[in-house]
């Protein structure tokens, strides 16, 4: 046999680590060591580390394919869950399942150290003890499957982005309230009180939410009888599509069964994509009973009598006035054609007395200058809207023009040309021009326009991520230029006594208005 044959034959192996399996059955068992296997993966009972040979790694059992399954967004700080699904191996097993967290695939720098699963295990919940997330944050979950092999193979999966949003929707605030908004009526108009025992009209901006996004609004109306909320009307899904414009949505409820003389209100609920959920209340509506509403009625046809008797008397005044003034002026006209009528369609270039500038209320100094400013306006999408609703946009028109004159004579400009809606004009320097642009965009931002106003294409509120109104009413947009001596000519009619200029100075101030997008003001250098 080997002993009598191989007396001294031993085995030592130490150090080879791809070595697997067993010891062959050839005698060499009882004469083996510890120290002879340190370093390799044979199955030996001295050697805790070995293990049986297996070249492949773990394989993923389940249907589809999918081992790891994770929420793509969670809503708390200090709990995570994820499952882990059938791992296997055929020919060694599956020895252990490791899983670590972190910002970015493959990293573990959300957890401190990685978990260990028995092999057994399905799912893990992730608690306030082992984990602490950030708001806002993207993080991974990576999973490991080891055999039962020596050395282990293993095969990793990683999962899709988690995201953490803990926080939930937040109104919009203006002066610390929230803008949420009743009404009686239709549409997003402000009222304290409504004589409609059916109907009530909710307005909000829509929430803020940065991590996520508002997935679903929902509204209900309140009755504030005894200070306390009770409901009317339940929550109501809000379709976003058709409510949600521009930053701001309306919903009307109908059908209601209002009281007189109660105070209503609206909750509105968002809800952003981790189910997180905020309520906020708007601003209350007084039902006035019928009897009141009468009385009113009785004083509006009252008030409203003698306000149109009076407005006609001023009107037949005034045609008085008118016909007298314009009997003098007539009269004047006569005089000067008479005196001029040689020279009546002749225009004179360059010099002018004094007398013309205080003739046409201007001051003297503009057209004595070598160098003059223009400033070219009008009004951004004027025709689109014009078309839309002809009667609407006139009155739009008619607050701008007043507007724009009222800053003119407020800075000493000189209104050269009236084109429609656009505006021609003449300033002695450019802060003059430069405060005049300024107090028109103001004025129009802040003009209390109206809601038919405000319904036409280009006259919209728009609002920043702020909440500040940044564009309401008429975009108008405005070019200023600084025209030398070379680049323009003064010409002025004789019969009118109306100044003009011309030159390409005046044709560059246009290609800048033109140029300028609305409530933008565009300045050559």
């Amino acid at each position: 046999d080997a002993e009598d044959r191989y007396p001294l034959a031993v085995l030592n192996v130490a150090g080879n680590a791809g070595m697997c399996g067993t010891i062959p059955a050839c005698g060499l068992n009882d004469t083996v060591k510890a120290s002879d296997l340190a370093g390799t993966c044979i199955q030996h009972g001295l050697n805790p580390a070995g293990g049986p040979c297996d070249d492949t790694p773990p394989e993923c059992a389940a249907e589809g394919g999918v081992c790891l399954l994770t929420p793509s967004i969670i809503d708390r700080l200090d709990f995570f869950q994820f499952e882990a699904l059938n791992f296997a191996d055929p020919q060694s097993g599956i020895k252990a399942i490791r899983w670590q967290l972190g910002t970015a695939e493959f990293l573990e720098d959300a957890q401190a150290e990685t978990g260990n699963l028995p092999p057994d295990t399905r799912t893990l919940t992730y608690n306030s003890t082992s984990v602490q997330l950030t708001n806002g944050m993207t993080y991974f979950v990576t999973l490991t499957a080891a055999n039962g092999a020596c050395p282990e193979k293993t095969r990793s999966f990683v999962s899709q982005p988690i995201l953490v949003d803990a926080t939930p929707p937040e109104p919009v605030e203006v002066n610390g309230s929230p803008v949420i908004h009743m009404s009686g009526g239709p549409g997003c108009n402000v009222t304290h009180t409504s004589s409609s025992k059916s109907r009530l009209s909710v307005c909000w901006r829509e929430f803020l939410e940065p991590e996520s996004r508002v997935v679903e609004y929902q509204v209900k109306i309140v009755d504030m009888a005894d200070g306390e909320a009770d409901a009317v009307a339940p929550f109501v899904t809000v379709d976003m599509e058709t409510a949600c414009r521009s930053g701001i949505c309306t919903i009307s409820r109908t059908g209601l069964q209002l009281e007189d003389d109660h105070f209503y209100a609206a909750v509105v609920r968002a809800v952003n994509l981790a189910n997180g959920t905020r309520d906020v209340q708007s601003s209350q509506v007084h039902i006035l009973d019928d009897s009141v509403n009468a009385i009113l009625i009785v004083m509006l046809v009252v008030v409203g009598l003698f306000v149109l008797a009076t407005a006609l008397a001023y009107y037949k005044w005034r045609k008085y006035v008118q016909v007298l003034e314009e009997e003098k002026r007539n009269a004047k006209d006569m005089e000067m054609m008479a005196a001029d009528l040689q020279t009546t369609l002749d225009l004179c270039v360059g010099q002018y007395s004094s007398k013309l500038a205080t003739a046409t209320g201007i001051s003297e100094m503009i057209f004595e200058l070598d160098k003059v400013v223009m400033v070219f306006t009008d009004i951004q999408d004027s025709t689109v809207m014009a078309a839309d609703n002809a009667a609407v946009y006139k009155k739009a028109q008619e607050v701008h023009d007043s507007i724009i004159r009222h800053h003119i004579a407020l800075n000493n400009g000189y209104e050269m040309n009236t084109q429609g809606d656009a505006f021609e004009i003449v300033f002695a320097d450019v802060l003059s021009a430069a405060h005049f642009c300024k107090g028109v965009q103001t004025d129009l931002l802040h003009t209390v326009w109206g809601e038919h106003i405000l319904n036409l294409s280009s006259c919209h509120e728009v609002y920043n991520e702020d909440g500040r109104l940044i564009q309401a009413g008429p975009r108008v947009r405005m070019g200023i230029h600084l025209a030398e001596k070379q680049s323009f000519t003064k010409l002025v009619n004789k019969l009118t006594k109306h100044v003009q200029f011309f030159g390409q100075g005046v044709k560059l101030a246009g290609l800048l208005g033109d140029a300028a997008n609305g409530g933008q003001v565009v300045m050559s250098g």
